[in-house]
């Protein structure tokens, strides 16, 4: 698909997976994953923050992420 962006997220499941179903039979699976970032500052001390994202995933995908 031209325009649509592709990311890899690597980082640890907030909570489990919720899958539901759409009126038409689609699934979709919500999730939370949290993303550590670490570096250091211009003083050298090193930093770290987590970032959270709220994932949801639809039809195959949706299925495999419940799965896996």
């Amino acid at each position: 698909m031209p325009g649509l962006n592709r990311v890899q997220l690597i980082g640890r499941l907030g909570r489990d997976p919720e899958t539901r179903h759409t009126p038409t039979g689609k699934n979709v699976c919500h999730f939370s994953l949290a993303v550590d970032r670490r570096w250091k500052s211009s003083q050298g001390e090193m930093s770290e923050a987590t970032d959270w994202f709220n994932i949801e995933a639809w039809a195959a995908w949706g299925r495999s992420a419940r799965t896996t």
